[in-house]
């Protein structure tokens, strides 16, 4: 199990935009996502990587997964590729494993 959603519940003040959803992600699987405009994609997206907190129910995410998000709403840098645009999502991540194998090679 990578995610799981049990009876999420999240509001955004009357507007309920997602109601008892339930459902699993598991390693290996590809999964799309899709609906109309506020049918609650992007809240599911960040419930998953905890910018949000859902307003009842559970959302539990496996320690060993490493998330990265592109806000659908980005500006993107002149000249890059769809590749080095993706890849800005794990700048921090890319950032602390750069310093650990830095470390690494001092201390050999």
């Amino acid at each position: 199990m990578l995610f799981r959603f049990s009876d999420v519940q999240k509001s955004y003040g009357v507007q309920d935009v997602l109601r008892g959803t339930t459902f699993q992600i598991n390693a290996g699987e590809h999964v799309g996502l899709v609906g109309r405009n506020g049918a609650g994609k992007s809240t599911v997206f960040r419930l998953v990587s905890g910018e949000e907190t859902a307003d009842r129910g559970d959302v539990v995410r496996a320690r060993n997964v490493r998330l990265g998000l592109l806000n659908q709403h980005v500006h993107f840098e002149a000249g890059s590729t769809v590749h080095e645009s993706a890849l800005a999502a794990f700048g921090r991540l890319q950032q602390i494993e750069h310093e650990m194998h830095e470390l690494e090679h001092r201390m050999a």
